[in-house]
């Protein structure tokens, strides 16, 4: 009975010897495999090439700012009064700059009304104008007389001259309005002319269509 118990204890120490033999032995395989691996990815690090550094950007040089640059001139200050207004500035080549008269309240209506007329005609004069040699002509010649009136109905003009500027009945004159003629006119009776005004005959057909005397228009003496 005791043979048979210490034969039974011996064999089953022996497996026991025999089982962790065998674990042993799976253990260092399984470290040579790991060890492998190990040694295959170092060497890989190892075969890899170096990353390429980027190129340095180009420098671009910057021209030095120029130092002759003149600077434009300053305008001079114009001293000027208590309620006094301004002179009218002019700029070449555009029309000139005159005080609003609406911005003057000690003005009349009617004073503003004939500043505002003053401006535009010099507005008008200052403005570049190219002529013909015609017109230069009818531009250059002077005014004997302007209309005050003129009367569609019965197609006559009242003058602002008569007997101070020797106008007498049957004189011929030509409207002129800036550098054109925009009718005919003929003095009229001898009791049409006074002393500072004198009535004269409208010529229709020398008048273009579309155009209406008007105030203002100045009569020549065109040959």
């Amino acid at each position: 009975m005791k043979i048979t118990q210490i034969a039974t204890g011996a064999i089953f120490l022996l497996l026991l010897v025999a089982g962790y033999l065998m674990l042993d032995s799976a253990n260092d395989k399984k470290f040579a495999i790991m060890q492998d691996k190990l040694n295959k990815l170092t060497e890989l690090a190892e075969k890899k090439p170096a990353p390429t550094p980027a190129p340095a950007p180009d420098v671009v040089e910057v021209p030095p700012a120029p130092t002759d640059v003149v600077a434009p001139p300053t305008p001079k200050a114009t001293k000027t009064t208590p309620g006094e207004t301004p002179a009218p500035t002019e700029t070449p080549g555009s029309e000139i700059s005159l005080p609003d008269p609406s911005a003057d309240l000690k003005l009349a209506p009617g004073e503003r009304a004939l500043l505002t007329d003053a401006a535009q005609k010099i507005n008008d004069e200052l403005r570049p104008k190219n002529y013909n040699p015609l017109q230069i002509k009818i531009k250059s010649l002077p005014s004997i007389a302007k209309i005050k009136s003129f009367n569609a109905d019965y197609s006559f003009v009242e003058l602002d001259a008569g007997k101070n500027k020797n106008l007498e009945a049957g004189m011929a004159f030509a409207i002129r309005r800036d550098a054109m003629i925009v009718g005919k006119v003929k003095i009229g009776d001898t009791d049409t002319i006074e002393e500072g005004s004198s009535i004269a005959d409208v010529d229709p057909k020398s008048v273009p269509i579309g155009v209406v005397l008007q105030p203002g228009d100045e009569i020549i003496q065109l040959d």
